[in-house]
Parts: C-alpha cells; structure tokens; sequence
C-alpha cells in the first residue's frame, strides 16, 4: 500500500479524528457492530452541511414527513431491528455508491456495471427507489424513515441526539423549509454517519469507492467514512457541477466528461486528482430522427427564474413561436405542474405540449429540435447528440461549468439559428471542449482511469 495511502488511514483532513481511521483487519467476521465515530463538534458540522445536498429539499408537506419519521424511528427501536452486517459488504475492487439509482441515474449505474472490466464491482442504493430491473448488489439506506428502519438502533439514535448537542451556537440547520423536518433530517444523517462508519470498516483496504455525487446527503457521509479510513474515494460527475454540489470535491479523485469541466474542477478544488472520461452513458451516434415539426424543447429544472430571466425566456419563446416552432416544456422527473411557480406557469402557459417523463431525454429529440433551459444539463446532452441548445440565464447567476460554456456561445448560436442554416459551425468545437468521448469509447477512458486509480493507491 502506497506512504500516502497509509498517511490518509491515520491523518485525514476531509474525515474525522485519526482514531476512526484505523482499520488492522476490516473483514475480520469478529469486529463489533454499531463502532460509534467519535462524538465532536467537527463530526456535528459535518453532518449538518452533508444535509444541504439532495431531492429531500424539494419534498412536499415536509412537517408531515418529519413527524412520521420521527414515529418510524422510535418504533424500529422498540421493534428491535438490527442493522445490516458489516459481512453483507460486497467485497468487489470498485463499490460505486449511488445516490440516484432512477431515471437517468439508472442508466449511468446500468453503463458502469457494463463498461468497468478490468475490476470486479458491485453497486450500493437504496433499493427501494432503485428503478425496475436495476441490479443492486448492497442497499443501504437513504434518510427516509422507511429506508433507515433496518439501520435504526437505540444506540445510533442515542449517537445522534448527542451530536445534535455539540453543534456550535447559532448554527441553522438545512435541508427543508419545515424546522421539523430540517431536525429529523439532522438525526437521520447522524445515523446514516454510523452506520457507514460499519459499512466502510467491512470493505477491503484496496477498495476504491466511487460516488455520483460526493455532496450529495446520501452519498457524503461514504466519503467521510471512506477518506478516514484510508479508502481511496472516486468522485463520477453525474450532472453538470457547481460549487453548491461539487466545491471543494471531497474525493480524492474526480472523473470529469472533458476539458471544460478539467479546468473547472482545477481551479476550485487545488489538490483533486482529475480524470477526463466523457460520458460513457450517453450513445455516440447523432440525432437522426426527424422532428414531426420544427420545436422547442424549454427543459425545467425546479431553478426559481429571476424576473428578467422570466421576461428573456418568454420574449426567446414568443420569437421562436413567430418563426414556427412548437414549444415543449419538458418538467423535471421530480416536479409536476402543481409544483410550478408563476414565472413558470407563464412559460407552460406558452407552451404546446408539456411533457412529464423519467424516459431518456436524448431519445426523445429529433434533428430539427432547439433545446433551450435556464439550469439544466439537458442542455449538454443535446449538445453532444448535435441538437442546439441555448442556455437563457442571467449574466449574474452562478452557472455549472459546463452550462456557463453554453451560455457563453448562445448568442452566436441563436444568430445562426435565426439566418437558418442546416448546420451549427460552433457546434462541434463546443461538444469537443464539453465531452471528450461517449458511449463505448467514453467507457474505455473511464476503466482506464480507474485501473490507474488502483494502481496508483495499492502501489507497494
């Protein structure tokens, strides 16, 4: 095993105190269950900001989940549950830890599982969201209260209201606009901390661990657990980063889609190893099939629009309408049309058709489509199958690296669509910067990496 390796076993910065790290033997079938992490202030704060990443800040009636939860957690304790043993851990070369194992999530699973040959690996979800048919070798729990039951004893819940306590004054907690359910959310992820502490001291010290997202409340406290106790950890971009979901990047490693993000993920996260992989989960072949009718494809992504980006994507909608166009308004696969605001109402109002759907949106594109989005990578997968896309967003508003790239040239690509051409000069040369390879190629550069990751890590 590598100095540095060793070094990160009992010295890491991004985990906890040294004494967590520590693992002689961590497959011995002996080892205790429920090894609580040391109880601290730093443990706290971690786990408070672990709790602001995640599909849990959009749920409705937050108080009534929090409440629910709450009783859920109490009973799993008197019901006597036991949690998961650490011998359930797959004892594969690379343990992908998935927060988001539906929809587009899925395919990305479905695709490692696929394109990772040169090292056995196994997948840990929650099973109970997992997509149908989506092979899941471990489930472990998310922070709902029907997930966590399996992992709920009196000792953990005792854990968590302590370190509950040792949060600093004046510290707001996050996650939800309910204070209920902000609280449950603190206790759940306590609980969620311990038990990956037992999960990560079951894994082979040569594992390396990959999240889709490192930020992510359900795929944090892997990295924490992981990075104490010398684990190499691999974090795979899975949407479009900004600094919110990705800054610094907690891993120690970072696979990115191509040089936009390279330079992004350098210069905000000094220190992180990057890896340029492409999207193996996008297909390489171009969009062939012809739209039935020259359309818009305007993609929501639950951003809250500012009243001039209101007003520029409306105006943008009403121009491309006078020149013929459809409008389809694409929801995000969490969202429905009850969860719009008004300055969204506005634009479903304009539109032909809305669309609600968790298929995959490349394949739903057609060649004479225009993608136009304010914050969703949407815009990016069009791109890379040569759809136009037009991010429409303030000068203002922080966008992901690679949304900021597109933004950037919509003003010449909006020019080029209006004088009409068949093809997009810029186009090309965008997609290159954006994604290095996809599909089977893009699947090749990524197992590459990770053998060099392995390599690297379990050198003598």
């Amino acid at each position: 095993m590598s100095t540095q390796k060793n070094m990160r076993m009992f010295n890491s910065e991004r985990g906890s105190n040294s004494s967590e790290g520590a693992v002689s033997n961590p497959r011995t079938a002996d080892l205790p269950m429920s090894t609580l992490p040391e109880i601290s202030r730093s443990l706290a704060v971690e786990v408070l900001e672990s709790c602001a990443v995640g599909d849990h800040t959009f749920l409705s009636l937050p108080w009534l989940r929090a409440a629910r939860g709450f009783q859920q957690l109490v009973m799993s304790v008197f019901q006597g549950s036991r949690p998961t043993g650490h011998h359930a851990m797959p004892a594969s070369e690379i343990l992908l830890v998935a927060a988001n194992p539906v929809a587009h999530g899925a395919k990305l699973v479905a695709t490692l599982r696929k394109c990772v040959l040169s090292s056995t690996f196994s997948v840990v979800a929650d099973a109970r969201l997992g997509a149908e048919g989506l092979s899941i070798d471990h489930s472990f729990p998310g922070v709902s209260a029907s997930s966590l039951a399996s992992s709920v004893t009196a000792t953990r819940l005792i854990f968590a209201i302590k370190l509950r306590s040792k949060l600093p004054r004046g510290s707001v907690l996050v996650g939800s606009r309910s204070r209920l359910y902000r609280e449950y959310l603190f206790i759940a992820q306590s609980m969620r901390y311990a038990a990956c502490k037992d999960a990560v001291a079951a894994l082979l010290p040569t594992t390396v661990l990959v999240t889709d997202y490192d930020r992510a409340t359900y795929c944090r406290p892997w990295v924490w657990a992981a990075n104490a106790a010398g684990i190499s950890t691999v974090t795979l971009i899975h949407g479009s980063p900004n600094e919110a979901n990705y800054i610094p990047v907690l891993a120690q490693y970072a696979l990115v889609w191509g040089a936009v993000q390279k330079k992004w993920i350098e210069e905000r996260s000094t220190g992180t190893q990057v890896f340029v992989v492409g999207r193996p989960d996008l297909e390489n072949d171009r969009v062939v099939l012809p739209s039935r009718a020259s359309r818009v494809v305007m993609c929501h992504s639950r951003e809250e629009l500012s009243l001039d980006e209101s007003k520029s994507l409306l105006a943008q909608l009403v121009k491309f309408r006078n020149q013929g166009y459809l409008i389809t308004l694409r929801l995000h696969p969490s969202a429905t049309r009850n969860d719009l605001d008004a300055r969204w109402r506005a634009v479903a109002d304009l539109a032909d058709d809305i669309v609600i759907s968790r298929d995959s949106f490349v394949s739903s594109l057609g060649r004479s489509d225009i993608v136009v989005c304010v914050l969703s990578s949407s815009a990016v997968e069009a791109i890379a199958v040569g759809v136009p896309a037009i991010v429409v967003a303030d000068a203002s508003r922080n966008l992901p690296s690679d949304l900021s790239a597109i933004r950037d040239a919509s003003p010449d690509l909006l020019r080029e669509i209006e004088a009409g051409p068949s093809s997009f000069s810029g186009l090309d040369y965008l997609a290159s910067q954006i994604l290095e390879a996809t599909g089977d190629s893009a699947g090749v550069l990524l197992d590459q990496a990770l053998s060099t990751i392995r390599s690297l890590e379990n050198a003598p």
